[in-house]
């Protein structure tokens, strides 16, 4: 079985020069182990960090208290009649 497969455009890594490109390119391309270690060390970071999260519906909390466009909101709710 051939693994070495040829796919048009695709040049060998023997053939490619570790000079070209940006700075960031080659930060990026020619050190490509550290970076996709570097993803996971934050993607392990960032789930640990989901157990501390809390999630709320209160929609009073995102009104701004000072100097409200809607005086109304911070108003206490009318209390509705009684039908009948």
């Amino acid at each position: 079985m051939n693994l070495n497969i040829s796919l048009p455009g695709r040049v060998p890594m023997a053939d490619f020069d570790s000079r070209s490109g940006s700075l960031v390119e080659r930060a990026i391309f020619n050190n490509r182990l550290i970076v996709v270690l570097l993803c996971l060390l934050l993607t392990v970071f960032f789930a640990s960090q989901l157990r501390h999260l809390e999630l709320s519906a209160s929609f009073e909390k995102m009104i701004p208290q000072g100097a409200s466009l809607y005086p109304e909101l911070h108003r206490p709710p009318k209390r509705p009649r009684g039908i009948g």
